[in-house]
């Protein structure tokens, strides 16, 4: 009788043809599916030159032999191929906007030039003349670039409401990106009075950038000209709190997870603390940033965002209709997504997963946070469009890359990063090499950061590389723990009771431990409102 060593063995040969079998029965498959979709394709391409050899003896004479095409003719022909790929449509609904308009968006464009070049109104004043001969020439040069990627760019996931408008997205953060290539190149003075250029009134150091929201803490001001309530009244009706608001609810149609808004979100609220001595409007009071921001707007703003998405994935559409006629709810509708994905981001199934996660949330944050450092260091108010322009163009840019993103990460047969997804890590990383070379003159005060802020990640890196390393391990053991019982027993593995309730304990106390490392940022806030009283 074989001793089990011997059995186990053979057990594992015996798999391992298995497996050897499978994969060239798997081969054989795919050998015969290619010849047979070669045999179709010749079939094809037979009938047709057949077809056409029918219609050219019919047309031109009976006895005249088949043309054969030219090379020319053939490579027109996969230029046309090659041309529709990359461009979505949607049937059934205005084919006529669907249909390429290479032509005459040729001839807008040239007409438009034209117009600007040779009959457009003059200036009396030579300075002023030289000024908007500037800004038209760079306007004009802008709005061919984008002409172009309205034709000629391609579709991205989204196809409403119209593919247009996410090629016309693309070339605007594009035109972003340049300029912000062009204020790279230049000193912090002549970046501000770059931004001239956009509004005459930039170019001064406003007084907005530096108020503080952490003056004067108390929620009861009696006698106070305003009100018992005065300070919590200036908070409501400042323009930070609808941009919180907007802003989570937005986030949210893009992100489309609880969890991991909410941990966004604390995030933010601790970012602003991190960096409170370097930016004043960062400084608020524990109700502002605790009450107001965190459980007030950005709570309600992702709940209304959040039942938004679920309105989306729940909708029952109706695409049924008369051609030719479009109704008005149909023409609503077109603002309305056609397909909602949900997203199941799955933090914990891998280490691997929870990494691409993180770097999510970097990158979100990052965009958050340059939208302060940017216009304090190019001295923008918060009330100038400029700063909402940039925060509507990364939310609509977000929107494609964060699903080219989710599918880059979940689907394994996506080998390419997205063209919106590439863009935003290329525009973030813009602005973070402009922040940075601007930081010397715009935050002298950047370092030293305080003291109980070192402590508080020292204390969270700490926390966090025990809780890393204790969750690869466990990862490494509960691929075991995973496996059907059949399954661990055809590989020889025995995984005694005890075992099972042991891994039960550890993934419990992980999980505590993962909680513990919000316990150094708690500290920082309580050490932060004590330092106000």
């Amino acid at each position: 009788m074989e001793s089990r060593p011997d059995l186990i063995s053979e057990m594992h040969s015996l798999e391992a043809k298995c497996r050897q079998y499978r994969q060239e029965a798997k081969e054989r498959s795919l050998k015969m599916q290619q010849l047979l979709n070669n045999k179709a394709q010749s079939r094809h391409t037979t009938e047709g030159s057949q077809a056409s050899h029918r219609r050219s003896s019919q047309e031109v004479a009976p006895a005249s032999p088949m043309r054969q095409p030219s090379a020319g003719e053939i490579q027109a022909s996969q230029a046309v191929e090659a041309d529709t790929k990359p461009f979505l449509e949607e049937k059934g609904f205005l084919d006529v906007l669907y249909r390429p308009h290479t032509i005459f968006g040729l001839c807008v464009g040239i007409s438009f030039i034209i117009y600007s070049a040779f009959f457009r109104s003059k200036y009396d004043d030579h300075d002023e003349e030289r000024i908007a001969n500037v800004k038209l020439g760079l306007f004009s040069a802008a709005a061919v670039f984008l002409l172009y990627c309205y034709l000629h760019l391609r579709d991205s996931l989204f196809l409403r409401p119209h593919p247009v408008v996410w090629r016309f997205v693309q070339g605007l953060l594009i035109l972003y990106m340049m300029l912000l290539t062009y204020l790279l190149m230049q000193s912090p003075h002549e970046a501000r009075m770059v931004m001239k250029f956009f509004d005459s009134n930039l170019g001064v150091e406003p007084v907005e950038n530096h108020k503080s929201y952490a003056n004067d803490c108390r929620i009861y001001t009696p006698g106070h000209p305003k009100g018992d309530f005065a300070h919590v009244k200036d908070t409501f009706y400042d323009v930070f709190f609808v941009a919180h608001f907007i802003g989570w609810w937005g986030k949210a149609l893009i992100i489309r997870d609880w969890t991991f808004l909410w941990a966004a979100s604390l995030v933010f609220e601790i970012l602003e603390m991190t960096f409170q001595h370097m930016l004043p409007n960062f400084a608020e009071c524990w109700w502002d940033k605790w009450v107001y921001d965190a459980l007030g707007c950005n709570f309600a703003g992702m709940l209304l965002g959040l039942a938004t998405c679920r309105y989306f994935e729940m909708k029952e559409y109706n695409w049924t209709g008369v051609k030719g006629r479009v109704s008005f709810n149909r023409l609503l509708l077109q603002f309305t997504p056609k397909t909602w994905t949900k997203f199941e981001w799955d933090y914990f199934s891998s280490v691997k997963r929870f990494s691409q996660l993180a770097f999510v949330m970097i990158v979100i944050m990052s965009i958050e946070l340059n939208a302060f450092f940017l216009k304090y260091a190019l001295w923008i108010p918060p009330e100038n469009p400029l700063v909402t322009i940039r925060l509507l163009l990364w939310w609509l840019l977000a929107m494609p890359a964060v699903g080219e993103y989710y599918h880059y990460v979940s689907n394994r047969s996506v080998k390419r990063l997205g063209p919106n997804t590439w863009l935003s890590f290329a525009g973030l990383a813009f602005e973070v090499l402009l922040i940075i070379k601007m930081a010397p003159e715009s935050y002298p005060n950047m370092f030293p950061f305080p003291a109980y802020i070192n402590h508080s990640y020292l204390a969270f890196f700490i926390i966090f590389s025990v809780w890393g390393y204790l969750f690869v391990s466990y990862r490494a053991k509960k691929k075991v723990f995973d496996k059907s019982v059949d399954e661990r027993k055809l590989e020889g593995i025995v995984v005694p009771e005890e075992e099972f309730t042991a891994m039960k304990k550890k993934a419990f106390r992980i999980q505590i431990l993962g909680y513990c490392c919000w316990l150094p940022f708690v500290y920082m806030g309580v050490y932060d409102y004590y330092m106000r009283l």
